[in-house]
Protein backbone atom coordinates (compact mmCIF):
# COMPACT_ATOMS: atom_id res chain seq x y z
CA UNK A 1 0.00 0.00 0.00
CA UNK A 2 2.77 2.30 0.68
CA UNK A 3 4.33 1.44 -2.45
CA UNK A 4 1.46 2.63 -4.48
CA UNK A 5 0.96 5.57 -2.40
CA UNK A 6 4.41 6.64 -3.19
CA UNK A 7 4.04 5.91 -6.60
CA UNK A 8 0.72 7.47 -7.41
CA UNK A 9 2.63 10.88 -5.41
CA UNK A 10 5.64 10.35 -7.58
CA UNK A 11 4.07 10.15 -11.11
CA UNK A 12 1.32 13.17 -9.95
CA UNK A 13 4.70 15.14 -8.76
CA UNK A 14 6.12 14.06 -12.30
CA UNK A 15 2.94 16.15 -13.76
CA UNK A 16 3.69 19.17 -11.65
CA UNK A 17 7.33 19.30 -12.66
CA UNK A 18 6.31 19.32 -16.63
CA UNK A 19 3.59 21.64 -16.27
CA UNK A 20 6.28 23.74 -13.60
CA UNK A 21 9.15 23.39 -16.42
CA UNK A 22 6.77 24.50 -19.46
CA UNK A 23 5.37 27.45 -17.53
CA UNK A 24 9.41 28.78 -17.04
CA UNK A 25 9.47 28.28 -20.43
CA UNK A 26 6.79 29.54 -21.73
CA UNK A 27 7.68 33.28 -19.30
CA UNK A 28 11.32 33.25 -20.44
CA UNK A 29 9.98 33.22 -24.09
CA UNK A 30 6.77 35.27 -23.49
CA UNK A 31 7.97 38.00 -26.05
CA UNK A 32 7.32 35.61 -28.61
CA UNK A 33 4.28 34.07 -27.71
CA UNK A 34 0.68 34.44 -28.81
CA UNK A 35 -1.79 34.16 -25.83
CA UNK A 36 -5.37 33.49 -26.35
CA UNK A 37 -6.89 32.41 -23.04
CA UNK A 38 -5.14 28.95 -22.01
CA UNK A 39 -3.96 29.22 -25.09
CA UNK A 40 -0.22 29.82 -26.08
CA UNK A 41 1.21 29.76 -29.43
CA UNK A 42 4.87 30.09 -30.33
CA UNK A 43 5.28 30.75 -34.38
CA UNK A 44 9.48 29.88 -35.45
CA UNK A 45 10.85 29.74 -38.80
CA UNK A 46 12.93 27.17 -37.69
CA UNK A 47 12.08 24.31 -39.53
CA UNK A 48 11.21 25.04 -43.00
CA UNK A 49 14.85 24.20 -44.68
CA UNK A 50 14.48 20.43 -43.46
CA UNK A 51 10.74 20.28 -44.71
CA UNK A 52 12.35 21.82 -48.36
CA UNK A 53 15.35 19.17 -48.12
CA UNK A 54 12.70 16.49 -47.40
CA UNK A 55 10.43 17.41 -50.13
CA UNK A 56 12.82 18.42 -52.79
CA UNK A 57 14.43 14.92 -52.17
CA UNK A 58 11.87 13.53 -55.01
CA UNK A 59 8.22 15.97 -55.18
CA UNK A 60 6.77 13.36 -57.37
CA UNK A 61 7.03 10.17 -55.21
CA UNK A 62 5.65 12.66 -52.30
CA UNK A 63 2.85 13.86 -54.61
CA UNK A 64 2.16 10.13 -55.15
CA UNK A 65 2.13 9.40 -51.42
CA UNK A 66 -0.49 12.45 -51.38
CA UNK A 67 -2.60 11.12 -54.21
CA UNK A 68 -2.87 7.84 -52.04
CA UNK A 69 -3.76 9.36 -48.99
CA UNK A 70 -6.52 11.21 -50.60
CA UNK A 71 -8.37 7.87 -51.51
CA UNK A 72 -7.44 6.35 -48.06
CA UNK A 73 -8.88 9.51 -46.49
CA UNK A 74 -12.05 9.84 -48.68
CA UNK A 75 -12.14 6.00 -47.44
CA UNK A 76 -12.11 6.66 -44.19
CA UNK A 77 -14.94 9.06 -44.35
CA UNK A 78 -17.36 6.36 -45.51
CA UNK A 79 -16.12 4.46 -42.78
CA UNK A 80 -16.70 7.23 -40.70
CA UNK A 81 -20.15 7.57 -41.85
CA UNK A 82 -21.00 3.64 -41.62
CA UNK A 83 -19.73 3.73 -38.78
CA UNK A 84 -21.81 6.60 -37.07
CA UNK A 85 -25.27 5.35 -38.34
CA UNK A 86 -23.98 1.61 -36.87
CA UNK A 87 -23.86 3.16 -33.60
CA UNK A 88 -27.19 5.36 -33.79
CA UNK A 89 -28.98 2.73 -35.10
CA UNK A 90 -27.74 -0.67 -32.69
CA UNK A 91 -27.10 0.95 -29.92
CA UNK A 92 -24.94 -0.33 -26.98
CA UNK A 93 -25.79 2.28 -24.16
CA UNK A 94 -22.46 3.81 -24.13
CA UNK A 95 -21.49 6.45 -26.68
CA UNK A 96 -19.02 4.95 -29.58
CA UNK A 97 -17.13 8.44 -29.91
CA UNK A 98 -15.54 9.31 -26.48
CA UNK A 99 -13.68 12.35 -26.02
CA UNK A 100 -10.11 11.71 -25.32
CA UNK A 101 -8.11 13.72 -22.57
CA UNK A 102 -5.10 13.54 -20.04
CA UNK A 103 -5.45 12.13 -16.69
CA UNK A 104 -3.12 12.33 -13.85
CA UNK A 105 -3.63 8.80 -13.26
CA UNK A 106 -1.26 5.54 -14.06
CA UNK A 107 -3.98 3.69 -15.56
CA UNK A 108 -7.04 4.36 -17.95
CA UNK A 109 -10.16 5.82 -16.44
CA UNK A 110 -13.72 5.27 -18.92
CA UNK A 111 -16.28 7.29 -18.41
CA UNK A 112 -19.65 8.29 -19.86
CA UNK A 113 -18.48 9.58 -23.52
CA UNK A 114 -14.87 10.42 -22.27
CA UNK A 115 -11.59 8.27 -21.86
CA UNK A 116 -9.28 9.31 -19.32
CA UNK A 117 -5.63 8.54 -20.80
CA UNK A 118 -2.50 8.10 -18.37
CA UNK A 119 -0.59 11.50 -18.70
CA UNK A 120 2.33 10.76 -19.83
CA UNK A 121 1.11 8.13 -22.40
CA UNK A 122 -0.76 10.96 -23.74
CA UNK A 123 1.80 13.47 -23.67
CA UNK A 124 4.09 10.86 -25.76
CA UNK A 125 1.38 9.42 -28.19
CA UNK A 126 0.16 13.53 -28.85
CA UNK A 127 3.69 14.00 -29.34
CA UNK A 128 4.31 11.57 -32.33
CA UNK A 129 0.72 12.14 -33.83
CA UNK A 130 1.10 16.24 -34.40
CA UNK A 131 4.79 15.27 -35.35
CA UNK A 132 3.89 13.04 -38.50
CA UNK A 133 0.66 15.03 -39.24
CA UNK A 134 2.21 18.52 -39.07
CA UNK A 135 5.09 17.40 -40.89
CA UNK A 136 3.73 15.71 -43.57
CA UNK A 137 1.43 18.49 -44.32
CA UNK A 138 4.66 20.66 -44.13
CA UNK A 139 6.34 17.70 -46.60
CA UNK A 140 3.38 18.08 -49.19
CA UNK A 141 3.15 21.29 -49.60
CA UNK A 142 6.78 22.40 -50.27
CA UNK A 143 6.29 19.27 -52.76
CA UNK A 144 3.55 21.29 -54.11
CA UNK A 145 5.69 24.83 -54.39
CA UNK A 146 3.48 25.72 -51.84
CA UNK A 147 5.58 28.26 -49.19
CA UNK A 148 5.46 27.88 -45.79
CA UNK A 149 5.40 31.08 -44.25
CA UNK A 150 5.65 29.75 -40.12
CA UNK A 151 5.79 26.35 -38.01
CA UNK A 152 5.10 26.69 -34.71
CA UNK A 153 4.31 25.00 -31.18
CA UNK A 154 0.85 25.27 -28.82
CA UNK A 155 0.00 24.47 -25.79
CA UNK A 156 -3.49 24.17 -24.64
CA UNK A 157 -3.63 24.28 -21.22
CA UNK A 158 -1.18 21.16 -20.75
CA UNK A 159 -1.88 19.51 -23.90
CA UNK A 160 1.08 20.11 -26.03
CA UNK A 161 0.05 20.69 -29.97
CA UNK A 162 2.05 22.24 -33.71
CA UNK A 163 0.97 23.48 -36.41
CA UNK A 164 2.57 23.76 -40.32
CA UNK A 165 1.17 27.86 -41.36
CA UNK A 166 1.32 27.63 -45.12
CA UNK A 167 1.01 30.53 -47.21
CA UNK A 168 -2.75 30.93 -47.72
CA UNK A 169 -2.68 33.12 -50.97
CA UNK A 170 -0.48 30.54 -52.86
CA UNK A 171 -2.65 27.47 -51.16
CA UNK A 172 -6.04 29.49 -52.56
CA UNK A 173 -4.71 29.40 -55.18
CA UNK A 174 -3.83 26.01 -56.30
CA UNK A 175 -5.65 23.80 -57.78
CA UNK A 176 -8.66 21.54 -56.10
CA UNK A 177 -5.37 17.96 -56.48
CA UNK A 178 -3.22 20.01 -54.67
CA UNK A 179 -5.44 21.44 -51.80
CA UNK A 180 -6.94 17.67 -51.19
CA UNK A 181 -3.54 16.10 -51.02
CA UNK A 182 -1.51 18.47 -48.78
CA UNK A 183 -5.32 18.19 -46.59
CA UNK A 184 -5.55 14.34 -46.97
CA UNK A 185 -1.83 13.99 -45.69
CA UNK A 186 -2.33 15.06 -42.54
CA UNK A 187 -4.55 12.01 -41.78
CA UNK A 188 -2.64 9.55 -43.68
CA UNK A 189 0.47 10.08 -42.21
CA UNK A 190 -1.56 9.19 -38.83
CA UNK A 191 -2.78 5.72 -40.42
CA UNK A 192 0.43 4.85 -41.22
CA UNK A 193 1.96 5.39 -38.03
CA UNK A 194 -0.84 3.44 -36.12
CA UNK A 195 -0.19 0.57 -38.65
CA UNK A 196 3.66 0.81 -38.43
CA UNK A 197 2.77 0.42 -34.94
CA UNK A 198 0.31 -2.16 -34.89
CA UNK A 199 3.03 -4.32 -36.83
CA UNK A 200 5.28 -4.38 -34.83
CA UNK A 201 2.89 -5.09 -31.41
CA UNK A 202 1.63 -8.07 -33.52
CA UNK A 203 4.52 -9.78 -34.60
CA UNK A 204 7.63 -8.86 -32.44
CA UNK A 205 6.40 -7.75 -28.84
CA UNK A 206 2.93 -9.91 -28.45
CA UNK A 207 4.36 -13.62 -29.60
CA UNK A 208 6.95 -12.66 -27.08
CA UNK A 209 5.00 -10.78 -24.13
CA UNK A 210 1.87 -10.61 -24.18
CA UNK A 211 -1.40 -12.71 -23.48
CA UNK A 212 -4.38 -12.66 -24.90
CA UNK A 213 -7.76 -12.26 -22.95
CA UNK A 214 -10.60 -10.42 -22.74
CA UNK A 215 -11.20 -7.44 -20.31
CA UNK A 216 -13.60 -5.40 -18.67
CA UNK A 217 -13.94 -1.59 -17.15
CA UNK A 218 -16.59 -2.15 -14.26
CA UNK A 219 -19.50 -4.09 -13.72
CA UNK A 220 -23.15 -3.70 -15.12
CA UNK A 221 -25.35 -1.31 -12.80
CA UNK A 222 -28.31 -3.88 -11.83
CA UNK A 223 -30.42 -1.83 -9.55
CA UNK A 224 -31.33 -0.40 -13.55
CA UNK A 225 -32.91 -3.84 -13.89
CA UNK A 226 -34.46 -4.26 -10.46
CA UNK A 227 -31.96 -6.86 -9.35
CA UNK A 228 -29.42 -7.99 -6.84
CA UNK A 229 -25.80 -7.21 -8.07
CA UNK A 230 -24.42 -9.47 -10.35
CA UNK A 231 -21.99 -12.32 -9.66
CA UNK A 232 -18.70 -10.72 -10.80
CA UNK A 233 -19.46 -7.69 -8.81
CA UNK A 234 -20.79 -10.08 -6.07
CA UNK A 235 -17.18 -11.88 -6.25
CA UNK A 236 -15.40 -8.65 -6.47
CA UNK A 237 -13.87 -10.33 -9.67
CA UNK A 238 -10.83 -8.09 -10.99
CA UNK A 239 -8.53 -8.40 -14.11
CA UNK A 240 -8.69 -9.60 -17.08
CA UNK A 241 -10.30 -13.35 -17.96
CA UNK A 242 -8.33 -15.98 -18.99
CA UNK A 243 -10.53 -19.13 -19.73
CA UNK A 244 -14.24 -20.10 -18.91
CA UNK A 245 -14.76 -23.47 -17.58
CA UNK A 246 -11.19 -24.43 -18.90
CA UNK A 247 -11.65 -22.91 -22.27
CA UNK A 248 -9.22 -20.98 -23.67
CA UNK A 249 -10.71 -17.16 -24.20
CA UNK A 250 -8.83 -14.95 -26.20
CA UNK A 251 -10.80 -12.51 -27.41
CA UNK A 252 -14.74 -10.83 -27.04
CA UNK A 253 -15.85 -12.87 -29.33
CA UNK A 254 -15.09 -16.53 -28.02
CA UNK A 255 -16.52 -15.17 -24.68
CA UNK A 256 -19.62 -14.32 -25.42
CA UNK A 257 -19.97 -17.35 -27.73
CA UNK A 258 -19.14 -19.25 -24.57
CA UNK A 259 -21.46 -17.39 -22.47
CA UNK A 260 -24.98 -17.89 -25.30
CA UNK A 261 -24.51 -21.37 -24.03
CA UNK A 262 -24.82 -21.01 -20.54
CA UNK A 263 -28.17 -20.71 -18.62
CA UNK A 264 -28.78 -18.84 -15.55
CA UNK A 265 -28.22 -20.71 -12.65
CA UNK A 266 -25.54 -22.61 -13.53
CA UNK A 267 -22.26 -22.75 -12.03
CA UNK A 268 -18.98 -21.56 -14.06
CA UNK A 269 -15.25 -21.45 -13.05
CA UNK A 270 -13.55 -18.38 -14.33
CA UNK A 271 -9.84 -17.62 -14.28
CA UNK A 272 -8.64 -14.25 -14.47
CA UNK A 273 -5.01 -13.04 -15.18
CA UNK A 274 -4.55 -12.71 -11.02
CA UNK A 275 -6.98 -15.77 -9.69
CA UNK A 276 -10.14 -18.28 -10.17
CA UNK A 277 -13.51 -17.56 -9.41
CA UNK A 278 -16.36 -19.98 -9.01
CA UNK A 279 -19.84 -17.73 -9.90
CA UNK A 280 -23.59 -18.55 -10.20
CA UNK A 281 -24.43 -17.23 -13.35
CA UNK A 282 -27.36 -14.51 -13.26
CA UNK A 283 -30.33 -13.90 -15.89
CA UNK A 284 -29.23 -11.95 -18.90
CA UNK A 285 -31.44 -8.94 -18.91
CA UNK A 286 -31.10 -9.02 -22.50
CA UNK A 287 -31.36 -12.39 -22.96
CA UNK A 288 -33.63 -14.38 -20.04
CA UNK A 289 -32.38 -17.60 -21.35
CA UNK A 290 -28.68 -16.90 -21.09
CA UNK A 291 -26.52 -16.70 -18.46
CA UNK A 292 -24.91 -13.55 -17.02
CA UNK A 293 -21.41 -12.66 -15.49
CA UNK A 294 -22.56 -8.67 -15.59
CA UNK A 295 -19.13 -6.76 -16.52
CA UNK A 296 -18.93 -3.84 -18.83
CA UNK A 297 -17.15 -2.16 -21.40
CA UNK A 298 -15.70 -5.82 -22.95
CA UNK A 299 -13.06 -5.60 -25.03
CA UNK A 300 -9.75 -7.86 -26.13
CA UNK A 301 -6.85 -6.85 -24.06
CA UNK A 302 -2.90 -8.36 -24.08
CA UNK A 303 -1.59 -8.13 -20.39
CA UNK A 304 2.31 -9.62 -19.83
CA UNK A 305 2.31 -13.03 -19.54
CA UNK A 306 3.01 -14.13 -15.93
CA UNK A 307 6.40 -15.18 -16.93
CA UNK A 308 7.53 -11.74 -16.30
CA UNK A 309 5.83 -10.79 -13.34
CA UNK A 310 8.40 -9.65 -10.27
CA UNK A 311 11.45 -9.28 -12.97
CA UNK A 312 13.61 -6.23 -13.73
CA UNK A 313 11.77 -6.27 -17.65
CA UNK A 314 8.03 -6.61 -16.17
CA UNK A 315 8.08 -2.45 -15.59
CA UNK A 316 9.58 -1.95 -19.15
CA UNK A 317 7.54 -4.09 -20.91
CA UNK A 318 4.42 -2.56 -19.44
CA UNK A 319 5.24 1.00 -20.55
CA UNK A 320 6.32 0.17 -23.82
CA UNK A 321 3.56 -1.90 -24.46
CA UNK A 322 1.15 0.38 -23.22
CA UNK A 323 3.07 3.58 -24.68
CA UNK A 324 2.53 1.88 -28.34
CA UNK A 325 -0.91 0.94 -27.75
CA UNK A 326 -1.89 4.77 -26.82
CA UNK A 327 0.38 5.62 -29.62
CA UNK A 328 -1.75 2.90 -31.86
CA UNK A 329 -5.04 4.13 -30.63
CA UNK A 330 -4.66 8.12 -30.55
CA UNK A 331 -3.49 8.45 -34.25
CA UNK A 332 -5.80 5.97 -35.54
CA UNK A 333 -8.61 7.71 -34.04
CA UNK A 334 -7.68 11.45 -34.64
CA UNK A 335 -7.04 10.77 -37.71
CA UNK A 336 -10.35 9.42 -38.26
CA UNK A 337 -11.89 12.03 -36.84
CA UNK A 338 -10.19 14.38 -38.55
CA UNK A 339 -10.71 13.31 -41.81
CA UNK A 340 -14.68 13.73 -40.60
CA UNK A 341 -16.04 16.68 -43.30
CA UNK A 342 -16.90 18.93 -40.82
CA UNK A 343 -14.82 22.25 -41.52
CA UNK A 344 -12.24 23.23 -40.21
CA UNK A 345 -11.45 20.02 -40.02
CA UNK A 346 -8.95 18.46 -42.48
CA UNK A 347 -11.79 16.61 -44.03
CA UNK A 348 -14.41 19.41 -44.24
CA UNK A 349 -11.40 21.26 -46.41
CA UNK A 350 -11.11 18.43 -48.36
CA UNK A 351 -14.90 18.53 -49.24
CA UNK A 352 -14.62 22.08 -49.75
CA UNK A 353 -11.98 21.93 -51.90
CA UNK A 354 -13.71 19.38 -54.59
CA UNK A 355 -17.09 21.38 -54.02
CA UNK A 356 -15.16 24.62 -55.33
CA UNK A 357 -13.40 22.60 -58.42
CA UNK A 358 -16.94 20.65 -59.68
CA UNK A 359 -19.91 22.43 -57.95
CA UNK A 360 -18.62 26.33 -57.03
CA UNK A 361 -21.87 27.69 -56.96
CA UNK A 362 -23.25 25.61 -54.05
CA UNK A 363 -19.76 24.79 -52.35
CA UNK A 364 -21.16 26.84 -48.65
CA UNK A 365 -24.09 25.18 -49.04
CA UNK A 366 -22.02 21.52 -49.35
CA UNK A 367 -19.95 22.42 -46.79
CA UNK A 368 -22.62 23.18 -44.52
CA UNK A 369 -25.08 20.10 -45.65
CA UNK A 370 -21.96 17.84 -44.79
CA UNK A 371 -21.06 19.39 -41.41
CA UNK A 372 -24.40 19.18 -39.95
CA UNK A 373 -24.98 15.77 -40.89
CA UNK A 374 -21.40 14.58 -39.18
CA UNK A 375 -22.16 17.27 -36.27
CA UNK A 376 -25.78 15.84 -35.78
CA UNK A 377 -24.29 12.37 -35.83
CA UNK A 378 -21.93 12.65 -33.85
CA UNK A 379 -23.99 14.56 -31.24
CA UNK A 380 -26.51 11.70 -31.73
CA UNK A 381 -23.64 9.05 -30.12
CA UNK A 382 -23.40 10.95 -27.41
CA UNK A 383 -26.98 11.62 -26.14
CA UNK A 384 -28.06 8.30 -27.05
CA UNK A 385 -27.13 6.86 -23.75
CA UNK A 386 -29.39 8.78 -22.25
CA UNK A 387 -32.76 7.76 -24.57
Amino acid sequence: MFGMVWYLEWYFMSILVFIGIFAVLLFKDRKNVEVKGILFIRRTKKGRKLLDKIAGKSPRFWKTIGSIGVVVCFGGMFFGLNFLLNALMFPTGAPSLSLVIPFPTQEATIGYGFIGVPFWYFIIGVVSLIFVHEGMHGILARAEKIRIKNLGLLLLAVIPGAFVEPDEKQLKKANWKTKIRIYAGGSFSNFLLAGFVMLILTFIISPVFLTDCVGYAGYVNSTQYGAAPYPAQMANMTSAIISVDGQRIRNVEELSGIMEKTKPGQMVTIETYDESYELKLAENPDNSGQGFIGISYVRDVHPIKKVYSGTPFYGIIKFLVEMLSWIFMLNLGVGLVNIFPIKPLDGGLMIEALSERFMPKYTKGIVRLFSAIFLSLIIGNFLIGFI
